[in-house]
């Protein structure tokens, strides 16, 4: 007669284990913060559009993402869209007819990651557009830049939490890149290193041996030893010497400016004197008349969330 009740609760035992989001009392709780915000009449909702590749992580990036990170992105009160991308380039493609986005996420590995950076700074309008903060989901095999920005997790569970709740924070931080151009295309951008040689190449062409199964990574390194050597690479180095990041703006940022009671701006109005005082808050406040903001930033720098201190 108990054997239904045993079987029950060792399904709840069991779905409690496996459940991030019970099992990871921590971010759920620091959502709370989050969930409670209201929105104002004026105000919308973030636009956050997601690139994720499914395939990424040994075909488990889709899960991984839809039960440890989506729904904390959903809490918040997002607006997100998902692009799933089933082949590479995509991603950068994409980023090329993107508009009308607050945030960029990446949902996979190194690879989808620099595809997103390289489409991005490959627009007419990078100086403009590589302003959007990309925040990073790792879901990959290697996640080197994540590893860098989240070392103390070791769990990737909690690691993919962290990451979705450093993106529903805001926090950033600079990130140089690293531009390269060959003889023929396009330059491509990098973050983090720059893999270079016939190991490399070797490894890069494992899959032109596919008929060896799981032998093929071994034939390509097999075969690259028969060309001639030592093999030669011609290639030029520029390097830009850092510069003093800015001072942090203080805790809470800028404060709004106030806005004047209704009686005075239905009196200046009548008078024909708010368009006035519009006018030169905009000027004051944006730099000009034309409307862009007066703000510097390091040529060739994103910023990517994070949950530590800068």
């Amino acid at each position: 007669m108990l054997l239904p009740e045993v079987i029950v609760g060792i399904v709840y035992v069991v779905h409690c284990i496996t459940s991030p989001l019970i099992n990871l009392p921590s971010p759920t709780v620091a959502m709370q913060e989050y969930g409670r915000q209201t929105l104002g009449a004026s105000e919308r909702p973030k636009r956050v559009t997601v690139f994720l590749n499914a395939a990424a992580g040994k075909g488990k990036a889709k899960n991984l993402f839809e039960q440890n990170a989506e729904p904390v992105l959903h809490l918040a009160g997002f607006e997100v869209t998902v692009v799933k991308t089933d082949r590479e380039g995509q991603a950068k493609e994409l980023l090329g007819a993107l508009d009308n986005v607050d945030m960029i996420v990446v949902a996979g590995g190194d690879g989808t990651l620099l595809e997103v950076v390289t489409g991005m700074l490959r627009r007419d309008d990078q100086a403009s557009f590589s302003k959007i903060p990309i925040g990073i989901i790792p879901l990959g095999k290697s996640n080197t830049l994540s590893k860098i920005i989240f070392p103390d997790f070791e769990d990737h569970v909690r690691c993919i939490t962290s990451a979705a709740l450093a993106i529903v924070k805001g926090s950033t931080i600079p990130v140089d890149v690293i531009q390269i151009t060959g003889t023929f295309g396009k330059p491509v951008f990098a973050l983090n290193e720059l893999r270079w040689g016939e190991f490399r190449n070797a490894k890069a062409n494992t899959s032109r041996f596919w008929y060896f199964g799981p032998m093929r990574m071994f034939a390509s390194f097999i075969r690259s030893t028969f060309k001639p050597w030592p093999p030669t690479h011609n290639a030029t180095l520029r390097f830009t010497p850092a510069v003093q990041r800015p001072p942090l703006p203080p805790e809470g940022g800028t404060p709004p400016p106030t806005r004047p009671p209704f009686l005075f701006r239905l009196i200046a109005r009548i008078r024909g004197l708010w368009p006035t005082h519009a006018t030169e808050e905009t000027e004051s406040r944006f730099g000009g008349q034309d409307g862009r903001r007066a703000e510097s930033r390091r040529p060739g720098s994103s910023r990517l969330p994070t949950d530590r201190p800068t």
